[in-house]
């Protein structure tokens, strides 16, 4: 598989999926609205990866802002840990991949406001939640029409 990868990382290629990132929102809210009232609004945790991992890819690859901003509304709000994945600590993440690529654009209505150079990839949270922190490290393009990407790590405190 990784032989066969191009050396060009179009991120707008995830825009054809808005329509399937809008239903896995759905489909998520869905399932943490059945939870509040089962569990009588008390935190859940899971021991494996339920809503959170997918949640959290939706609000990195979907640059539709609405969904974007759903998907990390639900984390922020969902009081779910899954394994090592806390929904909170997790949104905290999120927004900040979000400020990353809104950074310098105004009125971003819709996928194609985001340009491809304003978009990163490879994106991988470590997280330290005893220390409040977590180390985010993502590829973002190069400068000028170079189409290789640089890594770039960060420290989110909160």
């Amino acid at each position: 598989v990784m032989l066969t990868r191009t050396m060009v990382d179009d991120q707008r290629n995830w825009d054809l999926f808005t329509s399937l990132f809008e239903k896995i929102i759905s489909l998520a809210e869905e399932i943490v609205e059945l939870d509040f009232k089962t569990n009588a609004g008390r935190p859940t945790f899971c021991i494996d990866t339920a809503l959170i991992a997918p949640v959290f890819e939706v609000s990195c690859r979907c640059r539709d802002p609405l969904i974007r901003r759903r998907a990390i509304s639900l984390l922020r709000t969902c009081g779910r840990t899954e394994g090592v994945w806390n929904a909170f600590l997790t949104s905290k993440v999120a927004q900040r991949v979000l400020e990353i690529e809104e950074d310098g654009l105004t009125d971003v209505t819709c996928c194609e406001d985001i340009p491809d150079w304003a978009r990163i990839s490879n994106i991988t949270p470590v997280f330290d939640p005893v220390g409040r922190k977590a180390t985010l490290t993502y590829s973002r393009p190069g400068t000028g029409n170079d189409f290789t990407r640089e890594t770039v790590e960060e420290v989110i405190e909160w």
